[in-house]
């Protein structure tokens, strides 16, 4: 019923006006040895046909030469700013220090934070103003698409994506000023600037790990609207470039994003369970000869078919292969296994980032 509802109800903006006065928007861009993929990020920033905005660059200590190519951007277009990060102060993390210090450097009307290694379509930034404009929200975030680079990504990400678009009610979301029923995407955040500094941005949330999801609850807490929208067709992200790094992203979001309480972790688990796994584990179980005390196979059958449905509707949207919701009992094991990995590693202190330990 959630998929059903996200897919008639969820807009991606496609009709909207690209304004020839507007209030000036300032990418904000925090990148930390990205100097693999922060060009193509920045040609696609440049290329926005949105005419009043310029693109902040924070240099956060990198070491393989991310700051020098930034620069040579900013060398060949006077709209892209460069700035060297300082040391990351303590109780900040990494990222969140970054962030604000963008957002002390930048003079935008509007703050639009993004990552180097994501790139938008030329109309992007022209359609998430146009929604803000017309909608007078205080944040517009974008549901983005995500691209795969290896086996493991293609068997976990597609669940980010389901989760997004097809389990989570966007809708109510919208509507609602229940700041549990939240969420943003750090690939795309455009605040109005007044609405920024009344949450207290990333200062606020400076030893929060998941900053995004923290970041659209408190826009709730203070009454603010958020406009979450499906920009699958706006906007790519490579998140992971290998698989050291997806391990890590998923043990540094999992079990933070339930508030790194071990409770919370209890219930959610065994329900993801029961709904993504059980099903199929039964019918394969019954198909081996076990008669599993007699229980009815119609449940599971009914169960399955109709998770299916609800994966291979959601991925249509996204540029995974929909044929991968024949799979999802398997991506839903492997969240599990990996939600595992987040719990022991936030309990033991050893979420690495970027070459940082977020934790101490």
């Amino acid at each position: 019923m959630i998929t059903l509802l996200n897919i008639l109800t969820s807009r991606r903006s496609a009709h909207f006006t690209i304004p020839r006065t507007g209030p000036k928007v300032s990418i904000l861009v925090p990148a930390r040895n990205e100097v693999d993929i922060i060009a193509k990020s920045l040609h696609s920033l440049i290329a926005q046909n949105y005419p009043n905005l310029d693109i902040w660059i924070l240099d956060d200590q990198s070491t393989d030469g991310t700051g020098e190519l930034a620069r040579s951007f900013s060398r060949l277009n006077d709209r892209v700013k460069v700035i060297s990060g300082v040391p990351v102060p303590p109780g900040w993390i990494g990222k969140h220090w970054a962030c604000h210090q963008l957002s002390q450097a930048a003079d935008g009307d509007l703050l639009l934070f993004t990552d180097a290694d994501t790139w938008f379509n030329p109309s992007t930034v022209s359609k998430a103003v146009d929604s803000m404009l017309s909608s007078d929200s205080d944040l517009v975030s974008f549901v983005p698409s995500r691209e795969t680079s290896s086996i493991l990504q293609k068997l976990t990400l597609p669940f980010v994506d389901w989760f997004a678009l097809g389990c989570f009610p966007l809708t109510l979301a919208r509507k609602l000023r229940i700041p549990k029923v939240s969420m943003a995407f750090g690939q795309f955040m455009l605040f109005k600037r007044e609405s920024y500094e009344k949450i207290g941005g990333h200062e606020s949330i400076k030893s929060k790990i998941v900053d995004d999801m923290e970041l659209g609850r408190r826009i709730k807490v203070f009454r603010l609207r958020l406009d979450l929208l499906d920009g699958t067709n706006d906007i790519r992200c490579h998140m992971y470039r290998n698989n050291a790094s997806l391990i890590d992203g998923f043990a540094r979001n999992i079990f933070p994003s339930l508030g790194s309480n071990t409770l919370r972790l209890t219930a959610v688990w065994p329900l993801m369970a029961a709904i993504g796994v059980a099903p199929a584990t039964m019918l394969i179980v019954r198909g081996l000869g076990s008669s599993m005390g007699g229980l009815p196979i119609m449940p599971s059958v009914i169960a399955l078919i109709l998770m299916t449905m609800s994966w291979f509707l959601t991925l249509k949207r996204t540029p995974h292969s929909a044929w991968l919701s024949l799979l999802h009992p398997i991506i839903t094991s492997m969240i599990l296994a990996l939600s595992i990995i987040s719990f022991a590693k936030v309990k033991n202190g050893s979420i690495d980032w970027k070459g940082r330990n977020i934790l101490k």
